[in-house]
């Protein structure tokens, strides 16, 4: 177990499909050596329900148990909205703007007790002035000037890093737990993830039927990345069931509770098997 680490999670959603299934796959490209560990497309509509618990709550028959309940002691859980910027994303601030503040947040919360942060943007509550695939651009780019300044800050030792794969290029940004600085840059890496992906056209289909967005709602493609100085890329694969994946062919996704508990382990919070 990976104690006394900080999970972070920058998660996206609310992108349009046309954009969201570009066949030309988008990831980070270097995660401080560590590498990607795999892909999970998530739809809202058939994935319903399925990572509601990041919201804080889990269902259990009639109760609600908290995170911090069923998680081995996950600490104060935190989420982040745009609601929670100085200005609505609607006021005509940039990307860059609209990253800084929230890079303040994080910081502040990371820096406090919390064991893990989510945070959490809406490309529909974006600008509301723009179309619907720039909307999904400004969204990643904010999200990408938080992990651009917060990665190196050397006060995350596990960052769990969820961006949607989008044919737009974002730059560069900067990775390092140790305060040291590494380059990297987005670009594809279909062939480093073809072992966890279906053939691309895949990426409009699910269950053997063609996606429906008034049906199956937006789609929500997520990057899923580790990084810990302790930790060997084989850590991370015994930890996540890359298996599942493959089976899945990236489709499909984590279950929430899953996805938590494994992530409790990762962060030293309880034992991988219970107990």
């Amino acid at each position: 177990m990976l104690a006394h680490s900080k999970g972070l999670v920058l998660f996206a959603d609310g992108c349009d499909r046309a954009t969201a299934s570009s066949t030309r796959l988008h990831a980070l490209d270097v995660i401080a050596d560590k590498g990607v560990l795999g892909v999970m497309p998530s739809r809202l509509a058939a994935c319903k329900g399925r990572l509601s618990e990041l919201d804080g709550f889990e269902s259990k028959g009639e109760k609600e148990v908290s995170l911090n309940e069923r998680y081995g002691g996950l600490r104060d859980t935190l989420r982040l909205d745009c609601e929670l910027l100085e200005k609505p994303p609607g006021a005509g601030l940039s990307s860059h703007k609209l990253g800084e503040q929230l890079v303040d947040k994080v910081r502040k919360a990371l820096d406090g007790s919390a064991d893990l942060l989510i945070l959490h943007l809406d490309a529909r509550a974006m600008d509301e002035g723009q179309n619907a695939e720039l909307q999904t651009a400004q969204c990643l780019q904010t999200l990408a000037v938080v992990a651009n300044n917060v990665w190196g800050d050397g006060n995350i030792d596990m960052l769990q890093c969820m961006m949607l794969a989008h044919r737009q290029d974002l730059g560069s940004f900067t990775f390092g737990s140790d305060g040291k600085e590494q380059n990297g840059h987005i670009h594809s890496l279909q062939d480093q993830l073809r072992s966890f992906l279906r053939p691309p056209q895949s990426s409009t289909m699910h269950n053997g039927r063609v996606l429906n967005e008034e049906e199956d709602g937006v789609e929500q493609r997520v990057i899923i990345c580790t990084n810990h100085p302790e930790a060997t890329r084989r850590d991370h694969v015994k930890a996540f069931d890359t298996e599942q994946i493959c089976k899945l062919g990236g489709n499909g996704g984590f279950l929430a509770q899953h996805w938590l508990s494994e992530t409790a382990f990762l962060l030293g919070k309880m034992p991988k098997y219970g107990a």
